[in-house]
């Protein structure tokens, strides 16, 4: 299973590991509501663990979707198993708050429709809500769109006039808190309108990019702003966003370049972005490949609890994600250097036995003799995704990643 270069571990496969370090000082005690989105399956078990105590099962505060976590310490675990996937994630408790606050961020199965106008031959129109997404060709008749999966809520609406080969961008229609029923079909959307806005260019370097690099400009985490990559030996290039003028208050936008290992670097990725609200030029630095991982794994009762050692990175200073597959299970372990009390020396990522914990079901386990891979994610930066609620004017973000 190789899943390429990861931004950030998906919500519902979220999980954490141990450091071996003392932590921070407990601090008062502290709740927080964990809500899971009432339109998946139900997770089969929650659990916390407040500091370095036992892990402990939470029952549904609300029919089978709502828990409620309460910890003294102010770092401490929080774990669940969607789909028959466990995951566990440690960090402090204002990270984990963050993280249950985010666990109904993509929540929805609304379809919603559309028709874009003003789409020339042999140019191309691509329009995001939320996290849904569709495309029309100036080319053929059909100028259509089809969203599925449209989550509940307020949703920003971007559309984009681009030429395919190129990925130049020639305008933008946004709309803003889109909270559109199941069934309903949008107003048009007409890039000869006065609703269409040209974009805002500006300049992006990167540097430690050696054989050329990837970019998009991204809305908040949200709609693809424009696109587009450089061949090897070019540190430039031009990108394309949204006037700031047109950002309601509190919306950001941000660029992020990435590169892929090749040779002995094979399976590694590296990225770093910028987050503005007005375009300007930009000078991005990526981070160094991550270190070769060690792996290895507790082995009793027929059981295996597998681990990962890695060495830790300046540049990497926030998080480690890493996932544990076999032929028949799978884990997602992260831990957050704040939970750690600081960046470690040494990331150590392992799956917690969790067998006797009231609710879980051995056969989530990983088996003794299983052959476990892995795939590892560090990040860093001033703001890490899911860890941090929004980002800010100014924050940078840095991720590695290695598959095997």
């Amino acid at each position: 299973m190789n899943t390429g270069p990861r931004l950030v571990v998906a919500l519902a496969l979220l999980g954490g590991a141990a450091c071996d370090t003392d932590g921070p000082e407990p601090g008062p005690a502290g709740t927080f509501a964990v809500h899971f989105c009432a339109k998946r399956e139900a997770p089969a078990w929650v659990a916390q663990q407040d500091g370095d105590g036992a892990w402990r099962q939470l029952l549904p505060q609300d029919g089978v979707y709502e828990y409620e976590v309460a910890l003294r310490s102010s770092r401490g675990g929080l774990a669940f198993i969607l789909e028959g996937r466990p995951s566990f994630m440690y960090g402090t408790r204002t990270e984990l708050e963050a993280i249950a606050a985010s666990l109904t961020g993509d929540c929805g199965n609304k379809t919603v429709l559309g028709t874009v106008a003003g789409v020339p031959s042999g140019r191309y129109a691509s329009v995001s809500l939320g996290v849904a997404t569709d495309a029309v060709s100036g080319t053929g008749p059909d100028r259509s769109l089809r969203f599925e999966g449209v989550s509940d809520g307020p949703q920003d609406l971007i559309a984009r006039l681009y030429n395919g080969e190129a990925q130049e961008t020639y305008q933008y229609i946004a709309r803003w808190d889109v909270d559109a029923a199941d069934g309903t079909t949008l107003d048009v959307l007409d890039f000869d309108s006065s609703e269409s806005t040209e974009p805002a260019t500006a300049a992006l370097t990167v540097t430690g990019a050696d054989g050329g690099f990837v970019w998009r400009a991204v809305l908040n985490e949200g709609g693809i702003l424009s696109s587009g990559w450089t061949p090897p030996g070019t540190s430039s290039a031009m990108y394309s966003a949204l006037p700031g003028s047109r950002l309601p208050a509190g919306r950001l936008q941000g660029v992020r370049a990435l590169v892929s290992g090749g040779g002995v670097n094979f399976g590694t990725g590296r990225e770093a972005g910028a987050y503005f609200r007005d375009a300007r030029d930009l000078r991005i630095a990526l981070g160094p490949d991550m270190a070769v991982p060690a792996y290895s794994a507790v082995e009793s009762g027929g059981f295996a609890w597998p681990r990962l050692d890695v060495a830790a990175q300046a540049e990497y200073d926030r998080a480690i994600d890493v996932l544990f597959y076999a032929d028949a299970h799978v884990a997602r372990v992260v831990v957050t250097a704040a939970y750690a009390g600081g960046l470690p020396g040494i990331w150590q990522a392992s799956v917690p036995n969790v067998n006797g914990v009231p609710g879980y079901d051995p056969a989530w386990s990983f088996i003794a003799g299983e052959a476990v891979s892995h795939d590892v994610v560090a990040m860093g930066g001033t703001y890490v995704p899911v860890l941090d609620r929004a980002p800010e004017e100014g924050d940078v973000y840095r991720a590695t990643t290695r598959n095997e």
